[in-house]
C-alpha cells in the first residue's frame, strides 16, 4: 500500500509538471510554451528570417519555415545588436545580430467562439536601444487578452541610411509589419482576433504607432493604436544628415563611401558588432545624444518600390493620407528620466 501510494503520488507530480507545457499550432508548426500563474507565455518566436548576410540592411522577410516537433518557446530571443544607454562603460555594445524574435503571452489558448483582444506593443529607446522582452505581461493580462512584444533592428543596422534607393533605411519599423503580418496569420492559435489588433508603443514606440498610420506597408494590419509620449511629428523623430552620418559609419569600418553599392556591399561583409560600435561618436552629433539614426522618408524606385514612408509625416496628416482607425495619444510625465 506504501508502494501504491508512493507510486501515486510519483505519477501526480509528473502530470502536474507536463501539465505546465502547453502547445499550439502555428503556420509554421508547433510551439511549446508554458503556463505561468494566470496566463500562457510563449518566448522567443522567430517572425523573420534572420537578418544576416543579404537580409542585413534590407527588409526583412516573414519566416517561412517549417518545423515538425515542438519548438522550445519557453525562454526570449536574443536583444537586437544596440549601443545601449542601459549598458555601462566605454563599450556599451550588447546583443546580437539575429534577433527578431517575438514574444506572446495570453489568457487561453487556442481557437475560442469568442477570440481575445491582442494588443501589439512596440518598445521604444528612440530607435537606438531597448527591447521587447524588457516589459512583462504579469499586470496587464489580469484581464482577457493577448500582449505580443518583439524586437526590431535598431541604430545602424535598423536605421542606417543613404537616403537613396540603395540603402533607404527604416528597415526597423519594417521588421515592425513584419511582425505585424506573422501575428495576423498566427494570433488565432493564441487565442486572439486577426481583425482585432490594437497597435501600442511607448517613446519611439509612440511614434512608430503614428507612423504605422501614415505607411501604406500598414494598412489593414492593425484596428486601433495607442500612443504614450511620443509622435511621428517629435523632431528627434527624423534623423539628419542620413547619408552623411552612414558615410562616418563606412570609413569608420573601412569601407567605400563613393558608391552606395560599394557600401552597401562592403557593410554586409563587416561584423555587425564593429558597425554597431561605430555609432559610438554620433551620440554628440548636432546635439542630439539620443537618436542620432532615425527615421527617413524614402525615396520610391525600381529598386524600392514599396517605401515605408514616402513623404514628411506633416504632409501626409495634413492631406489625409493616414489609415483612417483610431488613435489615442498621451504623454507620459515621466518621460526620458531613468
Amino acid at each position: 500500500m506504501g508502494t501504491l501510494s508512493l507510486l501515486l503520488a510519483v505519477l501526480c507530480c509528473f502530470t502536474v509538471a507536463l501539465g505546465e507545457f502547453v502547445t499550439v499550432e502555428t503556420v509554421n508548426g508547433p510551439l511549446r510554451g508554458e503556463k505561468r500563474d494566470f496566463y500562457y507565455a510563449f518566448e522567443g518566436i522567430p517572425y523573420a528570417k534572420a537578418p544576416l548576410g543579404e537580409l542585413r540592411l534590407a527588409p526583412s522577410v516573414v519566416n517561412d519555415a517549417r518545423w515538425e516537433e515542438p519548438r522550445d518557446a519557453t525562454e526570449p530571443g536574443p536583444v537586437c545588436l544596440q549601443w545601449s544607454h542601459f549598458v555601462e562603460g566605454e563599450d556599451r555594445s550588447t546583443g546580437e545580430e539575429d534577433c527578431l524574435f517575438m514574444n506572446v503571452y495570453t489568457t487561453s489558448v487556442g481557437v475560442l467562439e469568442e477570440p481575445l483582444p491582442t494588443i501589439f506593443f512596440i518598445h521604444g529607446g528612440a530607435f537606438m536601444f531597448g527591447s521587447g522582452d524588457f516589459y512583462k505581461p504579469d499586470n496587464l493580462l489580469r484581464k482577457p487578452m493577448v500582449l505580443v512584444t518583439f524586437n526590431y533592428r535598431l541604430g545602424p543596422l535598423g536605421f542606417l541610411s543613404t537616403e537613396d534607393d540603395v540603402i533607404p533605411g527604416n528597415y526597423g519599423l519594417k521588421d515592425q509589419v513584419t511582425a505585424l503580418r506573422w501575428i495576423r496569420s498566427n494570433i488565432g492559435a493564441f487565442g486572439g482576433h486577426a481583425d482585432n489588433i490594437t497597435i501600442v508603443g511607448y517613446s519611439a514606440g509612440s511614434a512608430s504607432v503614428q507612423l504605422h498610420y501614415l505607411s501604406p506597408m500598414s494598412r489593414g494590419l492593425f484596428k486601433n493604436g495607442i500612443g504614450h509620449s511620443g509622435s511621428a511629428l517629435n523632431p528627434w523623430v527624423l534623423a539628419e544628415d542620413s547619408a552623411k552620418k552612414a558615410q562616418l559609419i563606412a570609413t569608420t569600418v573601412g569601407c567605400p563611401t563613393t558608391s552606395s553599392t560599394k557600401m552597401l556591399q562592403c557593410l554586409r561583409e563587416k561584423p555587425a558588432l564593429d558597425i554597431v560600435r561605430a555609432v559610438g561618436p554620433l551620440f554628440r552629433y548636432l546635439y542630439n545624444p539620443f537618436s542620432p539614426l532615425g527615421v527617413v522618408i524614402e525615396k520610391q524606385s525600381k529598386n524600392n518600390p514599396r517605401p515605408f514612408l514616402a513623404d514628411h509625416p506633416y504632409k501626409l496628416m495634413k492631406s489625409g493620407k493616414y489609415f483612417h482607425v483610431p488613435l489615442i495619444l498621451s504623454v507620459n510625465e515621466a518621460e526620458g528620466l531613468y
